[in-house]
């Protein structure tokens, strides 16, 4: 029960905006929010330098690529992975933020549900892009179910306490 706030990069690939969503027995889409400041944003600089490690592309090349992410189905899925991979690097330093203040105890629960929570989103995603099995775009849509994930999880992690139950 309650609003969380989703964070994505807009159409022009350059600045961010914000929706908010709230739990009625399915999470419901209630509006747009003003632009966030977006303080655990990664840099683009170490979403770049992620992005090239864990696609094994050369910066120079993901440039490139990333300079026009309508051009090709290429482009479109590295682009669509590079947004992934920048909600990735802010969840982590989320959970990173939410470890370093918690109880060993706590610590271990977060690792846990994240694990939990990340083989959900794995499956529930490939699952979403089964249609496209094959396919070109089949890498675009399991980044961009991902990346949706991603945030929403972020802003769940942001917004509530991940070990209420030890208190």
């Amino acid at each position: 029960p309650g609003c969380i706030a989703v964070e994505y990069r807009n159409p022009d690939y350059m600045t961010y905006a914000k929706d908010q969503y709230c739990w009625e027995g399915r999470w419901v889409f209630k509006g747009s929010l003003p632009s966030p400041t977006g303080a655990t944003a990664p840099s683009d600089s170490d979403v770049l330098a992620t992005l090239s490690a864990r696609s094994l592309i050369p910066v120079e090349e993901l440039q490139q690529l990333l300079s026009d992410c309508e051009r090709t189905q290429l482009n479109m899925n590295i682009c669509a992975f590079r947004d992934f991979v920048a909600a990735d690097l802010e969840l982590a330093a989320v959970l990173n933020a939410r470890q370093a203040s918690a109880s060993p105890a706590c610590q271990a629960q977060i690792r846990r549900t994240q694990a939990d929570w990340e083989a959900e989103r794995e499956g529930t995603c490939k699952e979403e892009a089964k249609a496209h099995e094959g396919g070109s775009m089949r890498p675009m849509l399991i980044s961009t179910c991902k990346t949706a994930a991603t945030r929403i999880r972020t802003r769940l992690l942001q917004e509530a306490d991940p070990c209420l139950a030890e208190q």
